[in-house]
């Protein structure tokens, strides 16, 4: 893990489950994983997808997965996200599904409707008041011109909190 990729990872068996259950993942779900962290996240999709396809810029985050889930329905892209086309990443419809570290939210935000041609679903964890961003409305305090933006070409849902003691280590803030 390196302190200036931002990476904090979730532990939290119960918030796993819950972004499992929210994505609505079956066996015909190929998945679109931006970084792996430890693999707690990787081995729960890699259960359920098809296919398991994870973007992670940080080498040693790769081998720790490979050594602690043992599926063969995984593959690895050592890369940093945003500069990967992820349309020759993935050759058909996908589901998103991500952890970012939060300096890089509005970036890989820009970055994925860039290359939303084959996302059919994203389930992205935010810093708490990033999310609350996205999922403004006009009048409210939050409402930007990234609230707008992103509302132009995703329907947005705020899902649920996620509280700072989740990760290792522990972050500052909360997430959603």
């Amino acid at each position: 893990m390196r302190a200036k990729l931002g990476q904090v990872f979730l532990h939290d068996q119960n918030i796993i489950r819950k972004i499992v259950r929210f994505s609505n993942i079956d066996n015909e779900d190929c998945v679109l994983e931006i970084g792996c962290g430890e693999g707690i996240l990787t081995k729960a999709l890699s259960d359920v997808s098809h296919h398991v396809t994870v973007i992670e810029i940080d080498k040693t985050c790769i081998e720790l997965t490979q050594t602690n889930v043992k599926a063969t329905n995984i593959d690895f892209v050592h890369h940093d996200v945003l500069k990967v086309d992820i349309t020759q990443v993935m050759n058909r419809s996908f589901k998103l599904i991500a952890n970012v570290p939060y300096y890089l939210s509005a970036k890989l935000i820009q970055h994925i409707v860039e290359h939303r041609s084959l996302l059919s679903f994203a389930c992205i964890m935010f810093q708490k008041e990033f999310s609350n961003k996205l999922c403004a409305s006009p009048g409210q305090k939050d409402y930007t011109s990234l609230t707008l933006y992103t509302c132009f070409y995703f329907e947005i849902s705020y899902l649920f909190t996620v509280s700072k003691t989740c990760f290792n280590p522990v972050p500052k803030v909360d997430s959603a």
